[in-house]
């Protein structure tokens, strides 16, 4: 409960505890002045009457003011979820485009990635090739040097 509100019931509280224990008062009849003539009405019960529409005013304009605070509230609630919903939309498409750029980029890799494999293989063949042409060449010069030592001993004979 509010200050405002707490003040205005004990003030009414009050105020009908003195309307109830002066009721004799507040319902003779006096002169009564206004601006623009005068008449015979029971003053007290004109102040009465006037205090509880002063209460009713005021209870009217807390409930507008609390209508209205509600609604700004619904909106501010609204908009704070239509923000929400297009930053995960947002959010969502730039993982999106992420992961579309890293599956770019990891296909790219892995191509290089092949090529590369595919250098290294022939140049391991070639390598095997020149290991296995060096040891052919080492065959054929022991073959050439034996068949030159059966040809001397032949000869020699």
């Amino acid at each position: 409960m509010r200050v405002s509100s707490f003040v205005l019931v004990a003030l009414v509280v009050s105020l009908s505890l003195f309307a109830g224990l002066n009721w004799s008062t507040i319902g003779q009849s006096a002169p009564v002045d206004y601006l623009f003539g005068n008449s015979e009405l029971p003053l007290g019960l004109l102040l009465l009457a006037a205090s509880g529409v002063f209460v009713l005013f005021h209870l009217a304009t807390n409930w507008t003011r609390d209508a209205s605070r509600a609604v700004e509230m619904w909106q501010a609630e609204k908009e704070v979820s239509e923000a929400r919903e297009h930053a995960m939309d947002t959010d969502e498409s730039r993982v999106d485009r992420m992961s579309k750029s890293v599956d770019e980029r990891l296909s790219r890799v892995e191509s290089q990635l092949g090529e590369v494999l595919d250098r290294l293989e022939s140049i391991s063949i070639v390598n095997t090739i020149k290991e296995e042409t060096a040891d052919v060449e080492e065959r054929v010069g022991a073959a050439e040097e034996g068949i030159r030592d059966e040809i001397r001993k032949s000869t020699s004979r």
